[in-house]
């Protein structure tokens, strides 16, 4: 395609998370976008580095800390300001027609410098607003973007008293159905079961180990656990050791492995049959989700935020009750149980079938381009 649209991203993350992953695909190595992308160093950055794509680090890009000190806003201010005459800088230097803020903290460091040099700026939200303060900031900075991107409707829905409802639209992440490889299943009688994503308190880790510990109980005992993924806050490493101490309280612990941080889709999903999501808020969009479905893997998520969105429960996964390890062992008892049954099998068709009609990536970039391409007229 010869009318690539020239976008400056601002990703204040440092960490890889599901947002970094989808930003990557829709943006980078495609016919569509040229793409420039300014960052904080972190694990997103290490991540484009693997890929050899370049990126200019503007470190002052930060979260605000409330709760380090009584002169955080200072301190944040000052970066802030910093930060935003670098990108004023970098910006201005190249001839953009799209500043695109990945996440509400991209919008907030966006705003300005696409206000000055009257650039289009449109941005996604994938976040689930809990304060005041984060509400007001990022309502009050919406009303000047050109469009509101969410991933899904419950995001919607959510902001919908908030912003423009007309500068709102919805557009799923996807993913990139050409990397998936499926290895054909090991015919091991021990069902592998895999939690994929950072170790965090709300992302549910305990509430599985506490269903594995019933289904132990009532003598389902041909699973092994495995956890795939790291932490790098204290928060994080606070829970790995609770984790652990419930798997050796719960005498689990030649059931459980953990493997640390995995990049690779396939080799990710490729070690398990069964993906659990266990989030206890809700996600916006679960990108570990259509992932593991896209590999033909039975999923079982937390009913909540944009899960049920990409689950048809019983048709090409499964839904539980959110916290509930009662109803996460059950759930899981009947996938163990009836693991080689037809059943379960035209669940895995499905699965695949789901995330390749809905769930493509090829279908959500060209629906951003589609999206920008009219920004820019």
């Amino acid at each position: 395609m010869s009318n690539k649209i020239k976008v400056f991203i601002v990703s204040p993350q440092r960490t890889m998370s599901g947002g970094e992953i989808c930003l990557y695909r829709v943006f980078f190595d495609n016919d569509y976008f040229d793409p420039t992308l300014a960052s904080p160093n972190g694990t997103f950055t290490d991540f484009l580095r693997s890929k050899e794509i370049n990126f200019l680090p503007v470190d002052e890009m930060i979260k605000s800390n409330r709760s380090s000190n009584k002169f955080w806003i200072f301190d944040y201010i000052k970066k802030y300001i910093i930060a935003n005459l670098k990108l004023y800088a970098l910006i201005k230097k190249g001839d953009y027609q799209v500043v695109f803020g990945n996440g509400r903290l991209g919008l907030i460091y966006a705003i300005f410098t696409a206000l000055l040099l009257r650039k289009k700026l449109i941005w996604t939200h994938y976040d689930y607003l809990s304060n005041f303060f984060d509400n007001t900031i990022v309502s009050i900075a919406s009303i000047f973007a050109t469009r509101t991107i969410t991933v899904s409707e419950p995001i919607k829905k959510r902001i919908s008293n908030l912003f423009n409802k007309n500068k709102t639209i919805t557009i799923h992440n996807g993913l990139n159905l050409e990397d998936v490889s499926i290895v054909p299943k090991n015919l091991s009688k021990t069902i592998k079961v895999g939690i994929v994503g950072k170790i965090l308190p709300w992302k549910g880790h305990i509430v599985l180990i506490e269903a594995l510990r019933l289904l132990h109980r009532n003598n389902i005992k041909n699973f092994e656990l495995i956890v795939i993924g790291d932490t790098d806050t204290q928060e994080g490493k606070n829970y790995l050791k609770q984790i652990e101490q419930k798997i050796n309280k719960y005498i689990l612990k030649k059931h459980v492995s953990f493997t640390g941080s995995l990049s690779n889709i396939n080799e990710i999903y490729n070690k398990i049959d069964i993906c659990i999501n266990a989030s206890i808020s809700p996600e916006p969009l679960g990108t570990t989700i259509y992932e593991s479905m896209a590999f033909g893997k039975i999923i079982l998520a937390s009913n909540l935020g944009g899960s049920p969105e990409i689950i048809k429960n019983g048709i090409d996964g499964f839904l539980f009750k959110p916290n509930d390890s009662f109803d996460l062992s059950e759930k899981l008892a009947h996938i163990i149980t009836h693991f080689e049954t037809e059943e379960m099998n035209q669940i895995k068709v499905n699965a695949v079938k789901r995330v390749k009609e809905n769930f493509n990536n090829k279908e959500t970039r060209k629906k951003y381009y589609n999206l920008f391409n009219k920004a820019i007229k």
